[in-house]
C-alpha cells in the first residue's frame, strides 16, 4: 500500500501596534534532525527581544537558536519579535520538515521573474530517483513536469503542492505557500557566482536583485547562512547545492530564488551521445558515457517524454531544438549528477570520419556520412585551407589538434547543416595527464590532488610538490608546512614506457598573503602576450618578470617573447602594508597540454548560425571559463563564467557577419570564428 503524507504549510503574522514599524520573519536552514533558525524581521526598528516556538514543546529566547528535534516530521514554528523603541511587537509562523519523513521526500523551490511577478519558477528539490511529478499550483492548474514555469492571472498568496513518485512506488506531497504580484512591494531575488580559480569549493556570490533598501539572507544548502550582501563561502566538501537568496525590503516585501550549484569534485559523472538514426532523421539514439558506478538512470528528452534505462532511442515528432538532460543516481554511493545537452532534429546532418594516412599521419583523409542527401559540401581544415569535395584529402604540415568542420547543404530541401570535431595530425601522444585539487576544510596547509589523466592507462604516477617531498600514489594528500605558491607537478609512464606525460600548477597553499593576486594573459599574435592582473585589495605598485624576456612594472603590460616556448612569469603586487607574489607558466606559438584538453571539451554549433548559438563545455572540464564575445570589430558584446554545461547565445537582433569567442581558462585561452548568416 502506497503511503501519502501531505505537508499542509501555513504561513501566519500578527503585527501589533504600527503595520509599517516592524514585521518579523525567519529563515531556516536543516541537516538531518537539527535546524538552523536566523531572525530575519525587518522594518524601521530593530528587535531586542525573540520568542521561539518550536512545535514541539520547546521553546527559545535567542536570535538565532539552532534546535534538534526528537524524530522526523513537520512542524509549525513561530517566532514573535519585540522592540521597545517603538514598543512593536510582531508574530510569524511556517511550517518546518524536518528529517527523512518517509522514503522520498518532496520538496521545492521558486523564483520570481524580474520583469513579470506573476511569473514563477518551479524548482523540483526532492530526494533522488523521482519519476513523476504533479504539481498543483493552486489556481486550478495542473504539471506534471519537473521543473516548471508558471504563470498566474492575477496576483495573490496561493498554497502550491508537490506530489513526487519514485520507482519503488513511494508517494509524497510537500507544499508552500507563495505570494506573486510584487503584493507588499516592489522587490525581486536574482543571483550569480562564480568559481574561484584555485580553489573549486570557494564560490563567490553577487546579490543582482530589484527593489531598494534590500535586506539580505543567503541559505548555501549546507547548513549554514550569511546576511552579507555580496558574500564569499567556502563548502566543505565537493557536491551539488542548493543556493537561495531571500531579500526583504522595509515595505513587508519579500521575496528568494534558489539555483543548483556543482562544487569540488564530484564523486560521479553524467555525459551520453546523442547520434541521429540513419533510418529515421527524427529518431536519436542516446548512450549513456557517465564515469563512476550507475544504478539508476532517467532521461528527459524535453519533449514532454522520458525514460529509465542506461541507453535508449527516442523518436521526436517535430523538427527543433530540444534540451536533453541525463539524470544519474548511484544508490551506493549515494552520488547525483545531471548533464544536459541541446540537439537540434532535422531533416538533414552534417558527419564525418577520418583516419590518418598509412604512410604520412601529417595526411588525413576524411569520409563524409553525412544523413539527408546532401549535394554540396564545405570542409573547414582551420589552417586556412578548405575543400567543396564531397571526401576530401588534406596534409597538415605540423603536429597537432585540428578543428575540423564539415558545413551540408541540399539544394532541393534547403536544409543545411554543420559537424565539427577535433582531428589530430602527425604522431599523437598515446596517454594525457590532467589533474584537480581541493583544499581540507580543516587544515588549509592539507591539500587533495587527483589524477584525471586518459588515453593508454598509465602505471605509474610521479608528484612533486617544490618542498622536497614526494609521492607515487595516484591520488595522494600532501600536508605543506608553511603558506605560500609551490609548483606542483605529476609525471604518468604507461607500461610500454613508450608514453609519458606531465601536467604542472602553481598552487597557492594556505592563502598565505593579505592581498592575494593572480593574472590572465591572452596571445595576441605569434610571441606577443598580454597580461591582466586581478589583485584583491588596493595595490599601488606592480613588477613583472617575465624571465630572460624583460620586466615590466605596468598594471597589465604587453611582452614579446621572441621565441616559441614555456616561460615562468611572475608578478609581485604591493600596497602600504602587504606584498603578494604570484607565478604560472605560459606557452607561446606551440600548441600546450592544457589548450589541448580545453579544445577537445569544447564545442560550438550551429557554425554558421542563424538567431542561436549554443557553446557546450564537456561536463567532465570543471574548471571555470570566461567567455568573451566580440564582433568584427573587436568590440566587447557580452561576457560570461561558465562551468560545464551550455550556454545559449541569441543572435537574432544581430546582423549576419564574422564574430569571434575567446575561451579563457585559468591556464590557456583559445580563440574561436563564429559565422553568423540570415
Amino acid at each position: 500500500m502506497k503511503k501519502t503524507l501531505l505537508f499542509i504549510v501555513f504561513s501566519l503574522s500578527i503585527t501589533l501596534a504600527d503595520a509599517q514599524t516592524c514585521q518579523s520573519n525567519f529563515i531556516y536552514s536543516e541537516i538531518a534532525l537539527s535546524v538552523s533558525f536566523a531572525d530575519s524581521t525587518f522594518g524601521n526598528t530593530s528587535p531586542t527581544n525573540w520568542s521561539w516556538n518550536f512545535g514541539d514543546g520547546t521553546t527559545s529566547s535567542q536570535a538565532n537558536p539552532v534546535h534538534t528535534y526528537l524524530q522526523a516530521g513537520v512542524y509549525v514554528v513561530c517566532l514573535s519579535a519585540y522592540a521597545p523603541f517603538t514598543n512593536c511587537q510582531s508574530t510569524y509562523c511556517d511550517s518546518v520538515s524536518v528529517g527523512n519523513t518517509g522514503n522520498c521526500a518532496a520538496s521545492f523551490n521558486y523564483s520570481l521573474d524580474s520583469l513579470n511577478p506573476n511569473k514563477i519558477n518551479f524548482h523540483d528539490s526532492s530526494s533522488t530517483g523521482v519519476v513523476n511529478w504533479q504539481w498543483d499550483f493552486g489556481d486550478g492548474i495542473i504539471n506534471n513536469s519537473q521543473n516548471p514555469l508558471h504563470i498566474y492571472n492575477q496576483a495573490g498568496n496561493y498554497n502550491v503542492c508537490l506530489t513526487t513518485i519514485d520507482a519503488s512506488g513511494c508517494s509524497n506531497s510537500y507544499c508552500d505557500s507563495i505570494t506573486t504580484g510584487g503584493i507588499g512591494g516592489n522587490c525581486s531575488s536574482n543571483f550569480t557566482f562564480n568559481f574561484d580559480f584555485i580553489n573549486s569549493n570557494l564560490i563567490n556570490f553577487y546579490a543582482d536583485s530589484l527593489g531598494t533598501a534590500l535586506h539580505t539572507l543567503w541559505n548555501f544548502g549546507d547548513g549554514t547562512i550569511d546576511s552579507t550582501h555580496n558574500p564569499v563561502h567556502v563548502f566543505a566538501s565537493a557536491g551539488i547545492y542548493t543556493v537561495c537568496l531571500t531579500v526583504q525590503d522595509n515595505s513587508g516585501c519579500s521575496n528568494t530564488s534558489c539555483q543548483q550549484i556543482s562544487t569540488g569534485t564530484v564523486g560521479c559523472t553524467s555525459y551520453f551521445k546523442a547520434t541521429p538514426d540513419s533510418l529515421n532523421l527524427h529518431s536519436f539514439n542516446f548512450t549513456d558515457l557517465s564515469q563512476a558506478g550507475v544504478t539508476n538512470w532517467i532521461w528527459d528528452f524535453g519533449d514532454g517524454d522520458t525514460a529509465f534505462t542506461q541507453n535508449v532511442n527516442h523518436l521526436y515528432n517535430s523538427t527543433g531544438n530540444f534540451n536533453v538532460c541525463l539524470n544519474i543516481y548511484d544508490s551506493i554511493s549515494g552520488c547525483y549528477d545531471v548533464y544536459c545537452k541541446t540537439i537540434e532534429i532535422s531533416n538533414c546532418y552534417a558527419l564525418y570520419e577520418n583516419a590518418a594516412d598509412s604512410i604520412n599521419p601529417y595526411t588525413i583523409h576524411f569520409a563524409d556520412k553525412s544523413l539527408g542527401n546532401a549535394t554540396s559540401w564545405l570542409w573547414d581544415f582551420e589552417d586556412g585551407s578548405t575543400s567543396n569535395q564531397q571526401n576530401p584529402i588534406h596534409t597538415y604540415p605540423f603536429d597537432g589538434w585540428h578543428w575540423v568542420c564539415l558545413s551540408t547543404f541540399n539544394s532541393s530541401t534547403l536544409c543545411k547543416s554543420t559537424y565539427c570535431d577535433f582531428i589530430y595530425a602527425g604522431s599523437p601522444s598515446s596517454c594525457y595527464e590532467y589533474w584537480e585539487f581541493s583544499m581540507d576544510s580543516a587544515n588549509s596547509l592539507k591539500v587533495n590532488f587527483y589524477d584525471y589523466s586518459w588515453g593508454s592507462p598509465p602505471s605509474s604516477w610521479l608528484w612533486t610538490f617544490s618542498d622536497g617531498d614526494s609521492s607515487t600514489l595516484q591520488n595522494p594528500v600532501h600536508t605543506f608546512d608553511t603558506a605560500g605558491y609551490y609548483w606542483v607537478c605529476c609525471s604518468i609512464s604507461d607500461s610500454t614506457g613508450d608514453c609519458s606525460f606531465t601536467d604542472c600548477y602553481n598552487l597557492n597553499v594556505g592563502n598565505f598573503s593579505n592581498c592575494p593576486t593572480n593574472f590572465t594573459y591572452d596571445i595576441v599574435e605569434e610571441n606577443l602576450v598580454s597580461f591582466t592582473e586581478n589583485s584583491s585589495g588596493n595595490p599601488t605598485s606592480y613588477f613583472w618578470n617575465f624571465g630572460a624576456y624583460g620586466t615590466s612594472t605596468q598594471q597589465n603590460p604587453a611582452n614579446n617573447f621572441q621565441n616559441p616556448g614555456t616561460y615562468y612569469v611572475c608578478l609581485t603586487v604591493s600596497d602600504t602594508s602587504c606584498t603578494s607574489t604570484y607565478c604560472d607558466s605560459i606557452t607561446v606559438a606551440i600548441t600546450g597540454e592544457e589548450e589541448i584538453i580545453l579544445q577537445k571539451n569544447i564545442s560550438i554549433y550551429p557554425n554558421p548560425a542563424n538567431d542561436n548559438l549554443f557553446i557546450e563545455i564537456n561536463a567532465q572540464y570543471s574548471k571555470p571559463i570566461m567567455l568573451s564575445l566580440f564582433n568584427s570589430l573587436g568590440e566587447l558584446l557580452e561576457q560570461r563564467t561558465i562551468v560545464g554545461g551550455i550556454e545559449a547565445f541569441d543572435f537574432s537582433n544581430k546582423a549576419s557577419g564574422l564574430y569571434s569567442v575567446k575561451l579563457q581558462s585559468s591556464k590557456s585561452v583559445i580563440h574561436k570564428k563564429i559565422m553568423i548568416v540570415k
